[in-house]
């Protein structure tokens, strides 16, 4: 009985060993694209975020692990934590995030001049382009900026 108990410890200390072997490769050793896509997908729960931490360790200038890691954050209302990541994002790739936090900005937060020099800044990068953040042209998106802060047409609300 004593040798078929040995046997048990071993068996288990092994598939033990072998899965937090598994566990680190995944978290760590993986191309970082993979990492990401898997992280991405379990958006939020304590897995992912560990996984971004490692992404932003291993890879400071990874722009999309930033902004991934910030919009659970932002989805749950904490946007001390969500903007720290986003705004570190936008830091290493303003064309493809400003858009999104000047969205961001204007929607969630009613912060209608940040917003709009958020706007204002992504439209002077790309200036034969019109903008579409987040699926909404950026002139109504700046109409609603100036609305918010009581001005439009030159003129003010209140």
């Amino acid at each position: 009985m004593k040798m078929f108990l040995k046997i048990i410890k071993i068996i288990l200390a092994s598939l033990f060993t072998v899965y937090i072997g598994l566990v680190a490769y995944e978290l760590v050793f993986q191309p970082k694209e993979k990492r990401f896509n898997i992280a991405a997908g379990v958006q939020g729960n304590g897995l992912s975020q560990a996984m971004f931490e490692i992404l932003n360790w291993q890879h400071p200038k990874y722009s999309e692990a930033f902004f991934e890691r910030s919009v659970p954050f932002n989805k749950n209302g904490d946007y001390a934590t969500g903007f720290y990541y986003l705004n570190h994002a936008v830091e290493l790739n303003p064309l493809e995030h400003l858009g999104y936090r000047g969205y961001m900005k204007l929607r969630f937060l009613r912060n209608y001049k940040a917003a709009l020099a958020d706007f204002d800044r992504l439209d002077a990068m790309t200036p034969d382009v019109v903008d579409a953040p987040w699926g909404e042209d950026i002139d109504f998106l700046r109409g609603e900026a100036y609305y918010g802060m009581g001005k439009y047409a030159g003129h003010t609300l209140f």
